[in-house]
């Protein structure tokens, strides 16, 4: 029962329910003319309040989705930035793994060259 329109159609129905109660006799009923609890110039009015209503609700959830839809692209972003920087991380880690092995072998490849022929003291 979220909608105005829809309480209002169930007042009408309790009204008429109400004014049918309260009636003489179902013999008078069938000779008069029943009126309707809307009037003919509400069914326009209600037809755009419902549309109105409909509106309503579709731009509250396009605000939704749009707010949902930027959320997941802020936390792509964050997870690409941190892949990237564990990317960097491993690939800075690695490279600096390999130099140090080369160059701790050109190290102990000195220690075992002859003493005399050592360029580097």
């Amino acid at each position: 029962m979220g909608s105005s329109s829809l309480r209002e159609e169930l007042f009408n129905t309790f009204l008429n329910a109400q004014s049918n109660k309260t009636a003489p006799d179902q013999s008078q009923k069938q000779d008069a003319e029943v009126p309707s609890t809307e009037p003919r110039d509400e069914t326009p009015k209600r037809k755009d309040r419902k549309a109105q209503a409909v509106r309503e609700r579709e731009e509250k959830i396009r605000i939704e989705r749009e707010r949902v839809q930027a959320t997941i692209e802020k936390s792509r972003i964050g997870l690409n930035r941190e892949e990237g920087e564990l990317q960097f991380r491993c690939a800075a880690a690695t490279y600096s793994k390999f130099w140090g092995c080369v160059l701790a072998l050109k190290n102990y490849r000195r220690t075992l060259q002859d003493p005399s022929d050592r360029r580097y003291t």
